[in-house]
């Protein structure tokens, strides 16, 4: 199974998730380790209920399918400047 890029992924992600209009999906870079053998994580802003469900969901059906994906062209960096990281709202995904 090819590796998916963050981009790919990360629209995938928002369109199964559907945040409420302002809230971003965020991934962000990390190196993998023995007891985490992933190279992302994901975080987002305050949701309902019901789009919390809908993110747990997506979340562990990425996780499961996705253990690494492959960070090419990602060009933004978190607040320190370390780790790359890509963020999307349901308005830049079709």
């Amino acid at each position: 199974m090819p590796v998916k890029t963050a981009q790919s992924l990360i629209e995938e992600f928002v369109r199964a998730v559907r945040p409420p209009q302002g809230c971003a999906i965020v991934l962000t870079e990390i190196v993998p380790s023995p007891e985490f053998d992933f190279n992302w994580l994901a975080s987002a802003g305050h949701m309902s209920a019901a789009v919390i469900a809908r993110y747990d969901s997506a979340l562990l059906d990425l996780k499961r399918k996705n253990r690494r994906i492959n960070w090419d062209g990602v060009t933004d960096m978190d607040s320190e400047g370390v780790s790359r990281r890509i963020a999307r709202y349901s308005s830049e995904v079709k």
